[in-house]
């Protein structure tokens, strides 16, 4: 006898994904396999940082590590996925400037 559950199959995205749609919670995330980022548009700090955003404040990288008690590249690399996705960007120069949402 074969128990042996066959892998869900990953659902493909969609092109020009909204920002809703990455912060919604479709309550499917016991079926991601995990640590596998693809099967999740936006992790919970990604998804901490645009609510930041949209609610005005001026969150940096710095910010994302304290909050989660992330190292500072761990931080760089989720606020660069997101820039990647093209759901913010960096305004200004380095020491003074400051993301927002595109």
């Amino acid at each position: 006898m074969n128990n042996v559950q066959p892998a869900p199959r990953p659902v493909p995205k969609p092109a020009g994904q909204t920002l809703g749609v990455l912060l919604e919670d479709t309550g499917e995330s016991h079926r991601d396999p995990v640590n596998d980022p693809a099967n999740d548009p936006a992790n919970e700090r990604q998804k901490w940082f645009i609510g930041q955003l949209l609610a005005g404040a001026r969150p940096k990288a710095e910010d994302l590590a304290a909050q989660w008690d992330i190292s500072l590249s761990t931080a760089k690399r989720d606020i660069s996925e997101l820039k990647k996705q093209g759901l913010v960007e960096f305004v200004g120069v380095t020491k003074k400037g400051y993301y927002r949402i595109i």
